[in-house]
């Protein structure tokens, strides 16, 4: 029995060494995790000014409607939260826009992104939620939802902006910033 255990080690040992290290390295369950200074570099690579500004400038660009008499609406969210899904914590909020004085049938495209506040410094996470030709309200069909999962549970500082742009009509897409709340969400 022994000797048949040697023999099998000795022949996986020589299959082993056929294999590229490059292969053994690209094997998912070979990946080492990232470093904290990995982890903290792409959370940090994009900041709620630049985002803002990028914002903006699509925005423009998408401004085709000829100007209309103006109608008073807002956007809005909820409070950033954490949630799991499918057994992974996240950091998550909604967004979505209030008619007030519109026409009726008026829709918007919504966009809601997360930020986490790092050094003092406010950064966007995770990929904006975008929802396109949305009626108004807060209801699960009309709201847009942004998450972004949590590495560990270490306190942080978190946030949500919310901009609304009516669909047809030239506006002004009110920004809101819904309050910060600290999460166990890094």
């Amino acid at each position: 029995m022994r000797l048949r255990s040697l023999t099998i080690l000795a022949t996986l040992a020589t299959a082993l060494s056929c294999i590229p290290v490059a292969a053994v390295a690209a094997s998912p369950r070979m990946q080492k995790s990232p470093s904290p200074g990995e982890i903290y570099a792409q959370k940090t690579r994009i900041t709620h000014d630049e985002f803002v500004h990028q914002l903006e400038a699509r925005e423009s660009k998408e401004k085709t409607a000829l100007p209309t008499e103006g109608c008073w609406f807002a956007s809005d969210g909820d409070d950033v939260h954490t949630s799991v899904y499918s057994g992974v914590n996240y950091a998550s909020g909604h967004g979505w826009w209030i008619n007030y004085d519109c026409p009726s049938g008026t829709r918007a495209n919504v966009t809601i992104w997360l930020e986490e506040k790092l050094s003092g410094t406010w950064y966007v996470q995770g990929n904006a939620g975008y929802g396109a030709n949305r009626l108004p309200g807060s209801s699960s069909t009309q709201r847009v939802t942004a998450k972004m999962a949590c590495v560990n549970f270490s306190s942080h500082e978190w946030r949500s902006q919310v901009s609304a742009d009516l669909v047809g009509r030239a506006d002004t897409t009110p920004l809101a910033t819904t309050p910060t709340w600290t999460l166990a969400c890094y």
